[in-house]
């Protein structure tokens, strides 16, 4: 049988998040993580890297989504987000007619080259999930996995760099408040 908390997962409302056996660490906004990537990695040697960086950002305030950097200002951000989401939403009236000259400017190899091209399959993902998450809240499946620009996982050559994407997936729930 069941626990309880199990039976309820198809329920319409939302579950109440529980932290595993490690908390991880919340972050106020996407800022204040990536301010936290930041001074993780700032002091390493060359032979050095932080792996399993991960943690739980509140993006309730759509106005603290986006993260400016000097390698990624405002423009740059919106090219790349419209250009992977592959169609999943409409391209803004002031986007339209410049993707081409946009992605001249900006799919440089210092902003990732091959690694930033997740376009695959990803509107027909994003309904899923959207799917996924008004359909059963509490799932634990409404996971976007990134995908590899030209080959699939099984095939991926580890020396080639555009296959080695930092990010694999991304885990989205709606919580019913903290337990």
């Amino acid at each position: 049988t069941k626990p309880a908390a199990m039976a309820t997962a198809t329920a319409s409302a939302p579950m109440k998040g529980r932290p595993g056996p490690v908390p991880l660490p919340t972050y106020a906004s996407p800022r204040a993580m990536h301010d936290a990537m930041v001074a993780a990695t700032e002091n390493l040697a060359e032979d050095e890297c932080v792996r399993c960086f991960c943690g739980v950002v509140d993006v309730s305030d759509a106005n603290s989504i986006n993260v400016e950097t000097p390698l990624f200002p405002v423009a740059a951000l919106e090219f790349y987000t419209h250009h992977n989401l592959g169609g999943a939403l409409p391209l803004p009236v002031h986007l339209e007619g410049r993707m081409e000259a946009l992605a001249a400017e900006y799919k440089t190899p210092a902003r990732g080259g091959g690694q930033g091209d997740y376009r695959d399959g990803m509107a027909l993902k994003i309904a899923n999930l959207v799917d996924c998450l008004a359909r059963f809240p509490g799932s634990k499946r409404a996971v976007l996995t990134v995908p590899y620009a030209a080959v699939s996982s099984a095939a991926v050559r580890h020396e080639d760099t555009d296959e080695a994407k930092c990010v694999r997936e991304l885990h989205f729930f709606v919580d019913g408040g903290d337990a």
